[in-house]
């Protein structure tokens, strides 16, 4: 098996293993019999528990930081938040072990620092994102200009994660449906001159 296939077996195995069991329950060993590999080949790749987490949540982060489709034009900064609303609700209805493993680490960073480094950087890719969403549509007279874009941007990420952390926690797919719808037109409420 190639290295870097191998390394793609291992990171989606300690994906699925933090989604069902949490970091606490996430075994370097268990991870290893998953993939078809001893202990000391996975330790090659990923030389501490800490290390393998880290592969995961990176992985995790670059699943998520999909692009927005070619629509065959630029879209407005309100069809953009839209897409980003969509694109949330698409990925907690789907149930994704990615999304359950991403939640444990979210739970489990406040005590942890080098955990909280380590999201704090990946989330901090996607605040910049949208405040620079939120400047874009400033500068297009689409959205206020009297609105901070960082405070913006993190008032939209704590929407979605806050539905995404109901909806794993066992709200009806309809409901999250219609909360996202909510948490959607109240960010666009907060941003537009309407």
């Amino acid at each position: 098996m190639e290295a870097e296939a191998r390394r793609r077996d291992i990171v989606q195995a300690a994906i699925e293993s933090l989604a069902h069991s949490g970091v606490e329950g996430l075994r370097v060993r268990a991870v290893a019999n998953e993939v078809g590999i001893n202990h000391a080949t996975l330790l090659h790749y990923f030389p501490t528990k800490a290390a393998l987490i880290k592969g995961a949540a990176l992985e995790i982060a670059r699943r998520f930081a999909a692009p927005m489709p070619d629509r065959g034009r630029t879209l407005t900064p309100v069809e953009e938040l839209r897409w980003e609303f969509d694109d949330a609700l698409r990925r907690v209805v789907q149930e994704s072990p990615e999304l359950r493993a991403l939640v444990d680490l979210m739970l489990r960073a406040s005590g942890d620092p080098a955990l909280a480094a380590l999201l704090d950087g990946i989330f901090g890719g996607w605040r910049r994102q949208l405040g620079a969403l939120v400047r874009r549509g400033a500068a297009a007279g689409d959205f206020r200009s009297d609105v901070d874009p960082g405070a913006a941007a993190d008032a939209i990420i704590g929407l979605i994660q806050g539905i995404a952390l109901e909806a794993i926690s066992g709200m009806p797919k309809e409901r999250v449906g219609a909360a996202m719808e909510t948490a959607e037109l109240a960010a666009e409420r907060l941003l537009t001159r309407n």
